[in-house]
């Protein structure tokens, strides 16, 4: 279960729209998803996630430095094997 409350960037909630996630997505990605890597400031969480049989990974970028952990990017991709 991902250990902060969490907000969305202006930018994350654009790309929701763009993309065609919804915000419950990303609160399973968080809860379920694995932790990969970070950097000083970002953690990637990812999922993988069967939609109409077929895989798509998706990559939620967060903030963690903050207060209030802020979701910068979210990603969906069919491309699993690109990301190890």
């Amino acid at each position: 279960m991902y250990p902060k409350k969490a907000t969305l960037s202006k930018h994350a909630e654009e790309r929701l729209l763009e993309r065609g996630i919804s915000i419950e997505s990303v609160e399973k990605i968080l809860s379920e998803g694995a932790k990969v890597g970070s950097s000083p400031e970002n953690v990637e969480y990812r999922l993988i996630v069967e939609e109409k049989l077929k895989p798509y990974l998706y990559r939620v970028f967060v903030n963690e430095q903050k207060d209030l952990a802020m979701i910068i990017p979210v990603y969906k991709t069919s491309k699993i094997n690109k990301y190890p």
